[in-house]
């Protein structure tokens, strides 16, 4: 038990630093929303603290799943090219294509 009273909590940094666990935890998920000054003390207090989190949730990346109804055509192909140009570039926000050709009803 004594090593768990010692675990640096999102609520003993939040303290020490002022600000509410929800300025901490927008710290640690990267948010935008606070200020340069309070970022870098919390910063400086969970690197001081050697902060670990519990767990780590996965990255997951939005993919783009395209459906073509019937018979895949030029047209077709020139907006699936697009699409998979897209998605390889770096900045972009997707990283996947899925195209599944005659499998989706019309609608």
């Amino acid at each position: 038990m004594a090593s768990r009273d010692r675990r640096t909590t999102l609520a003993n940094v939040a303290a020490s630093a002022g600000v509410s666990v929800a300025t901490v935890s927008k710290v640690l998920n990267g948010r935008n929303d606070v200020a340069p000054a309070t970022r870098a003390l919390v910063q400086e207090l969970l690197h001081e603290r050697d902060y670990v989190a519990r767990r780590v949730r996965p990255v997951l990346s939005p993919a783009i799943e395209l459906f073509f109804h019937g018979q895949l055509n030029a047209y077709h192909t020139e907006v699936l090219q697009g699409v998979v140009e897209a998605a390889a570039k770096p900045a972009s926000p997707s990283s996947s294509a899925c195209v599944r050709a005659g499998s989706a009803a019309p609608g």
